[in-house]
């Protein structure tokens, strides 16, 4: 049975390196980030999502943006932006955790603490044979926000080896579907016939699967 996606492809936003260069003015608010074991975390990535703007996650990643500033952390894991009026979400990313958080206007910590990854490994069959080469993707579960709140991302995608196995690094904990990636055709739909699966995947930890076996997780 083929099922078709629609997909939308959206222009990268350009990343400023250097927005943490300089000692927080008045009108910003800055905080330090943390690793889950309580180091700094030099070099994450942050971006701040408001009302209608969109963050996608992949691989750990930010990926791109549309309508949320972004930075890195400097070697003190401190960064810094302009002061908001509204609500708005964080979401930073480093590779020794995550974080995905909704900032009040009026009350905002000075540090933000990471989640750790959760990690994901196993093989994919077809009739019982390893396929080589072949795209794997988690999609996740997500609480849908308000109709003009931020929109935020999250997907890993991979490759099986020559042996049909793959390992995913960096996997957003919580519930999601892993399967064969999708197929891109030319008129920019998606096609695609592999079976996914329904798994859970735990903050540092990692979780196995063989798909096409079994199904069946193993942590």
């Amino acid at each position: 049975m083929l099922i078709l996606f629609a997909v939308t492809v959206w222009p990268a936003a350009r990343f400023d390196d250097t927005a943490t260069a300089a000692p927080p003015k008045n009108d910003e608010f800055a905080a330090t980030v943390l690793t889950s074991d309580g180091a700094l975390a030099a070099r994450a990535e942050v971006a701040l999502a408001i009302a209608g703007s969109q963050v996608m996650v992949k691989n750990g990643e930010l990926s791109w943006t549309a309508g949320a500033p972004r930075c890195r952390t400097d070697a003190a894991g401190r960064f810094h932006f302009p002061r908001q009026a509204d609500d708005f979400w964080l979401v930073i990313t480093h590779p020794l955790g995550y974080l995905r958080v909704k900032c009040f206007a009026k009350s905002l910590p000075a540090t933000f603490k990471l989640n750790a990854w959760a990690r994901a490994e196993g093989t994919l069959r077809t009739a019982r044979q390893l396929q080589p080469h072949v795209g794997i993707r988690i999609d996740h579960d997500l609480t849908q926000h308000a109709a003009n709140d931020a929109l935020i991302f999250f997907s890993e995608t991979g490759t099986t080896d020559g042996q049909g196995r793959f390992v995913l690094e960096r996997v957003l904990p919580g519930r999601g579907t892993i399967g064969k990636e999708l197929a891109r055709t030319q008129e920019g739909a998606s096609l695609s016939s592999s079976r996914r699966v329904r798994i859970r995947f735990d903050a540092g930890k990692t979780t196995r699967i063989d798909l096409g076996n079994s199904g069946r997780p193993v942590i």
